[in-house]
């Protein structure tokens, strides 16, 4: 995949950002160098925690406002040199020269407007007066991405989308304006892998036809192999590799890095050896659920009908169990997932469960764990919550040093626990919610997407963190993923679900 010029478009020269604590200022980025050709795609790969995401918002000055940013030279297109100290200029450059698509997107999007109107705001922002033509360029944007009814999209608000749709409308929103430069945080973690082609086919698309350049964030070592022509390696704030892709297996390389290719072999070449054993004993019994949410797709009466979400859904769980419902973006997934939890209604249909179930006793691990945790919390204190809400659990054996251990558990650096939301990369976060989830003690967890922002390695301890647990308390789980390795390596049976309906059990998927 060759790029289309050896012009630097983006030149960075020893940029370093570092964060304010308690302890003093904490380095998040060091002595940071790149470059990036115009017409090129170039992937910047790590852990979660490694500084991928700073560096994105540090080249866009949308850091906290507690960051400490300095560096020798960063160079834009040759003549623009962004000055961190002159708003003004880089306001100027911000979504139309370069644009970041976040990690989270819900988040980002406007709650109260229909997604369409949300791309419709950015290109006026071009003083495009003609709407008709702009909201024909929209509609083919979005059937470009992948969206085969690009118009109920168009009017559909943020919370009628599953996360993988808000994903793809906020890429829409960050390329609408043709870039010259594209940050792309995570652009795909929501996205089944069908989807995930249509998003990499759009970016292609971008780069062959307008020249756009992407930094292309991840923790998906394979993603990068595949669409990148450079990769990155960020480890500790720290770029320690700096690999062509194409010799990338061949070329000499930091043992890190080969920690990262080995963690994505294991993965997704892992073989269950046998069956795990459960409890005969029946937990909970689905029966002939349904659940409709409102759907608009015009201002007809015909557009503004009820999207039947899940339909019929039935099936059955031993209790330690883990169940996993495999199925792509927008098919039903999430909406069946909150019904069981009781967030949403049921408008026909039973969920029964075979024991004492009390609200605390269900807890989920959402998708997006930016909206699952308060922005003006600290993490440390919203896992203890967790636990004194829980106290008559715990009885007599509630100390400080529960909120510890469940950091420990999820593998959190105990100097987290005095950070806010904003100030934790994905994967943190991802991990509290965790922390979180485990702190009710509960008898059924719903894990939504639970490990889709963490990379492999820390993916498999997560998984595996996860089976010791409900080795040791007997936890039943419901896993839902659009990862066909994931539901391999952690759940027992698999249900597949497709535009809201359920099949069968599969458990030919989890065996080779």
């Amino acid at each position: 995949m060759p790029s289309n010029t050896n012009t630097p478009l983006l030149e960075v020269q020893n940029l370093n950002v570092s964060y304010k604590s308690k302890e003093g200022f904490v380095d998040a980025l060091k002595n940071i160098n790149l470059e990036i050709r115009k017409g090129e795609i170039v992937a910047i790969v790590g852990e979660t925690g490694s500084g991928k995401t700073s560096l994105g918002r540090a080249l866009l000055n949308i850091n906290d406002q507690d960051a400490q940013t300095n560096f020798d030279k960063i160079i834009f297109n040759s003549d623009e040199t962004l000055s961190f100290s002159e708003s003004i200029e880089l306001n100027k450059l911000r979504g139309s020269h370069i644009s970041m698509l976040f990690q989270e997107p819900t988040i980002y999007l406007n709650p109260s407007m229909k997604c369409g109107l949300q791309i419709l705001e950015a290109i006026l922002l071009d003083e495009i007066d003609d709407k008709k033509t702009a909201k024909q360029k929209i509609l083919l944007a979005l059937s470009n991405i992948g969206f085969n009814e690009p118009i109920r999209i168009y009017n559909s608000f943020p919370n009628q989308l599953s996360g993988g749709e808000c994903q793809r409308v906020m890429l829409v929103i960050s390329t609408i304006r043709n870039p010259h430069l594209l940050i792309a945080d995570e652009p795909s973690s929501s996205v089944d892998a069908f989807k995930k082609e249509k998003v990499f086919d759009y970016l292609k698309i971008l780069v062959a036809s307008r020249g756009v350049s992407i930094i292309l964030i991840t923790h998906d070592l394979p993603l990068a192999l595949d669409h990148a022509e450079r990769i990155y390696v960020m480890n500790e704030g720290q770029i320690i590799d700096n690999l062509l892709t194409e010799n990338f297996t061949t070329s000499e390389r930091s043992n890190y890095a080969q920690k990262l290719f080995l963690s994505n072999d294991r993965l997704k070449n892992f073989v269950r050896s046998n069956e795990r054993n459960m409890e005969s004993n029946t937990f909970l019994e689905v029966i002939n659920l349904n659940v409709y949410h409102a759907a608009s797709g015009g201002r007809s009466l015909f557009f503004n009908k009820k999207k039947h979400a899940v339909i019929n859904a039935s099936f059955s769980m031993e209790k330690g169990e883990t169940l996993g419902i495999l199925g792509e973006s927008g098919s039903g997934k999430t909406s069946l997932a909150w019904s069981l939890s009781g967030l949403i209604p049921h408008q026909s249909g039973s969920i029964i469960f075979n024991s004492q179930i009390s609200k605390s006793d269900i807890q989920m691990v959402f998708q997006n764990p930016g909206m699952a945790l308060s922005p003006k919390q600290k993490v440390g204190p919203a896992v203890e919550e967790v636990i004194l809400a829980n106290k008559k659990k715990y009885g007599a054996n509630i100390s400080p040093k529960l909120t510890n251990e469940y950091f420990e558990m999820v593998g959190l650096d105990l100097s987290l626990k005095d950070r806010l939301t904003h100030q934790l990369s994905g994967g943190e976060k991802q991990r509290v919610c965790i922390a979180k989830a485990l702190a009710a003690r509960p008898q059924l967890i719903i894990l939504d997407e639970a490990v889709s922002s963490l990379d492999a390695s820390v993916k498999i301890e997560i998984l595996d963190l996860l089976l010791e647990i409900k080795n040791k308390t007997g936890l039943t789980y419901i896993f839902i993923s659009h990862d066909v390795s994931v539901i391999k390596y952690i759940v027992d049976r698999v249900m597949v679900m497709e535009n809201g309906s359920l099949t069968i059990s599969k458990k030919e998927l989890l065996i080779d």
